[in-house]
């Protein structure tokens, strides 16, 4: 449960301070000769990648002898994690932005 909830709620976060720097123009300011216009599509997926790592990069800090049950319940939840994103990834992914039939 806390792998899905946490994994939308994080993607969910992401998204929507990329998407406030975004139109800020900030990474305009940032790099003076060339102007970054990120896609909707395009900040979902590095939102979707980005939360897919928090996880598995917090196993390498704990020893499996010493604490075995914190580690299977961070490596449980991290795989649930992954599953949720490649899900994401590949649905949106898959979203056509030049497409305006929503019917």
């Amino acid at each position: 449960m806390f792998g899905m909830v946490g994994s939308l709620i994080n993607i969910g976060i992401i998204a929507t301070l990329l998407h406030l720097t975004n139109n800020a123009y900030i990474y305009s300011l940032t790099f003076k000769d060339l102007y970054l216009n990120f896609s909707i599509k395009e900040i979902f997926l590095f939102a979707i990648i980005i939360c897919t790592i928090d996880t598995i990069s917090s196993l390498t800090f704990i020893n499996v002898r010493n604490e075995s049950q914190l580690y299977f319940i961070l490596f449980g939840e991290g795989t649930l994690n992954n599953a949720v994103c490649v899900l994401l990834y590949k649905i949106v992914s898959r979203i056509d932005e030049t497409s305006k039939n929503y019917h």
